[in-house]
């Protein structure tokens, strides 16, 4: 419902309850070696944390137009054919994806 992770892509929020329009958790471990920490509003992510803990390539499908930083610095995204968004991440940084 929140959160699908498979053939190395996290899909956020693929199959949401109406009833879960808005609302947030913190630590989803997905495969690949992430923990996320997810935001959502009216069925859309507001924001997300991406902990890398194994520094591996991170390959996110989320709707929307994002931006993705390291603290105050911007991150090149790579936008894939399927529509995911791809980035190199370092093992034990958090980066986060806002709009």
């Amino acid at each position: 419902m929140i959160v699908q992770s498979h053939e190395g892509v996290t899909d956020l929020l693929p199959a949401l309850p109406e009833e879960w329009s808005s609302g947030e958790f913190d630590g989803v471990c997905v495969r690949g070696g992430f923990e996320l920490d997810i935001k959502w509003k009216d069925k859309k992510i507001s924001s997300l944390g991406i902990k890398s803990k194994a520094g591996n390539t991170c390959k996110i499908l989320a709707e929307g137009n994002f931006k993705l930083m390291d603290g105050k610095t911007e991150i090149k995204i790579k936008q894939n054919k399927d529509g995911s968004l791809q980035f190199e991440t370092t093992e034990g940084k958090t980066y986060q994806l806002i709009k």
